[in-house]
């Protein structure tokens, strides 16, 4: 087995003996991962031509389990093989099973090959490439590094077809882009007006709906993001539940990610009729993609299932992370005859009332404008064991807000509640998850 020194002795994962070793990894803007190593390195070289352009090198960012991103410093070793190595104790508050990496290569010139080390007693896992459509950018002057930034704000995929100076084969670009689908094109350089009308030409003679976006080179990066956000319709608001994040607190259950994609290849091969959004309560209840668990089969077989629901629950979801998910094409693509919403529970204690209310009906904004014909249905809040009180409270105030939005609230509290204001534990597994008894008459009130 080979091992680097520049740190400590590192494992290298790649092609060969199981090893992560990327050959022209410049095909993609960043490469993702999962580790849980205290240290990493990466090696590289770059083509001849672009050496003077290592100080633009690569950038590391670690995301925890909260979506918070961070920019991972480290030290440099620079020569034909240039060496970046990072090093941290930090531990992540939810499990031991280490970070998400996103490693974006540098933006000049071309990675001939790189390679990412990790101590031999850690575990490195290669994320596959996301099955969302991409922006796609073209254009001159705009560094590539600045594109980067958008792209972590926005967190979509991004084909960055941009260059420096006159230098590039702007015609062949340009007919690369237009034939390859993406979630918005944008154009930066009005210099090649000829090449830019066919591009947009043949994007259109294509593809009718795509928006184009054409912005000039003095655009701020804040500006361009504001321009793209409101194009896309993914506002992104002040309070924290209208921050669309990923999350991953449970990856010994569940990967959040893989379940993602799942969704949408499930979502593009068979699209379903109704969909049902929520976090573990409605991930173990039943249905496809299957959960870890389930705890309520009979129950879903017989009030979801044919009404053709997809379960589109996942466990420790806050409003935040459904936000998220919805703005990255899980109700994009089919029309819903019905979506219901069943989701706070896990903001309890983080988030204010206020936080929650105002985090939901920006929600249920964004799922309207997505599914304007389905039927939207929220689901109060279950109860909660010791947490009754407050479930009460938050609930009447949900209802309020859902109805000045103009949709149907159901309380589960009418169902899963004892006369004497507590939960029934016969209908409960441990106090927050239903069990079968508990699903059925979950069943029978959405289905009301």
């Amino acid at each position: 087995m080979r091992h680097l020194s520049f740190i400590l002795p590192f494992l290298l994962v790649g092609s060969s003996h199981a090893q992560l070793t990327w050959h022209n990894p410049s095909e993609a803007s960043c490469h993702a991962f999962y580790s849980n190593a205290p240290h990493i390195a990466v090696r590289y070289t770059v083509n001849e031509a672009f050496k003077t352009h290592i100080t633009d090198s690569i950038g590391l960012y670690r995301i925890d389990s909260e979506g918070k991103w961070e920019r991972c410093n480290g030290n440099y070793s620079l020569g034909d093989t240039i060496r970046f190595g990072f090093h941290s104790t930090r531990k992540d508050t939810y499990h031991d099973m280490g970070f998400e990496y996103r490693l974006y290569l540098p933006p000049h010139g071309s990675v001939e090959w790189l390679e990412i080390g990790i101590p031999e007693a850690n575990e490195l896992a290669f994320i596959p490439s996301s099955p969302e459509k991409p922006m796609i950018v073209y254009g001159a002057s705009c560094p590539a590094i600045y594109w980067d930034q958008v792209q972590r704000s926005l967190d979509y995929p991004l084909i960055n077809l941009t260059f420096s100076g006159k230098e590039h084969a702007g015609k062949y670009i340009l007919d690369l882009m237009s034939e390859k689908d993406a979630r918005l094109y944008i154009f930066t350089e009005a210099e090649e007006c000829d090449h830019i009308r066919r591009a947009v030409r043949q994007i259109r003679a294509r593809d009718k709906t795509t928006p184009i976006l054409f912005i000039d080179h003095s655009s701020t990066n804040a500006h361009i993001e504001k321009e793209i956000r409101d194009i896309l319709h993914i506002p992104c608001g002040t309070l924290p539940t209208t921050i669309p994040v990923t999350q991953r607190r449970e990856p010994d259950n569940y990967e959040w990610k893989k379940r993602h994609d799942d969704i949408l290849s499930l979502n593009k091969t068979n699209p379903p009729r109704s969909v049902i959004l929520g976090n573990s309560i409605t991930h173990f209840w039943g249905g496809e993609p299957a959960g870890p668990r389930r705890n309520g089969t009979e129950s879903w077989n017989t009030y979801m299932q044919p009404e053709g629901f997809r379960n589109l629950g996942y466990g420790w979801d806050r409003i935040e992370n459904v936000l998220w998910r919805v703005y990255h094409d899980e109700l994009d693509g089919y029309e819903a005859e019905k979506v219901i919403l069943m989701i706070g529970t896990n903001n309890m204690g983080i988030n204010s009332d206020d936080e929650i209310i105002e985090g939901l009906r920006f929600l249920l904004s964004a799922i309207s404008k997505r599914q304007p014909k389905a039927a939207i249905k929220v689901i109060g809040i279950l109860p909660r064991r010791n947490q009754e009180q407050w479930v009460n409270r938050i609930n009447r105030r949900i209802e309020e807000m859902t109805k000045e939005e103009g949709h149907i609230f159901r309380n589960a509290g009418n169902i899963l509640l004892n006369t004497n204001g507590k939960i029934d534990e016969s209908l409960f597994i441990d106090g927050l998850h239903p069990n079968g008894k508990g699903y059925h008459l979950l069943g029978i009130l959405i289905a009301d």
